[in-house]
């Protein structure tokens, strides 16, 4: 329940700033714990190129493999 509640904060805030690497790489981390692990790597990688330096985009990439 509070993953989903979670989801809809992240796509309203994305809404508004579709570049907001933040809510990008939450809503990663809210789809990774759901299982849905290609979709969250896929926003990881959006936030990468969106931000080169945004280091824990890059570990969650690495780590949760």
């Amino acid at each position: 329940h509070e993953l989903g509640l979670a989801k809809e904060y992240y796509q309203q805030a994305l809404k508004t700033n579709p570049s907001f690497t933040t809510a990008l790489f939450h809503l990663g981390l809210a789809l990774y714990y759901e299982g849905k692990r290609d979709s969250a790597h896929a926003l990881w990688q959006r936030v990468l190129r969106l931000d080169p330096n945004y280091d824990k985009a890059r570990q969650a990439l690495e780590q949760l493999r």
